[in-house]
């Protein structure tokens, strides 16, 4: 179960993905400026590659912080796309 914004903290989570064998995440939530933002920078530390479908988050704050989120992300710890560029490209890799 999450406990903090970061949604590694206090959880098996990298445990059981690497134990899957997964290094790449498809990113999605609420709060892009708080709980998104906080995993995917984990994410991106922990070495993940990391997707953030932009119409699969949001924030209940305010919307410039949103924008703000997204372009941290996009401008140093992961991709950020739609979800269906985010299918396209899982349909070009199986």
């Amino acid at each position: 179960t999450k406990k903090r914004y970061n949604c590694f903290t206090a959880t098996d989570l990298d445990f059981l993905l690497r134990s899957h064998g997964i290094n790449t995440l498809i990113i999605t939530g609420v709060n892009t400026n708080s709980c998104v933002l906080s995993t995917v920078t984990a994410a991106c530390s922990l070495d993940y590659a990391v997707l953030v479908p932009s119409d699969c988050v949001d924030t209940m704050d305010a919307p410039a912080l949103h924008d703000a989120a997204l372009l941290c992300i996009r401008t140093a710890f992961g991709f950020v796309m739609t979800s269906d560029e985010v299918m396209a490209l899982a349909e070009l890799t199986t």
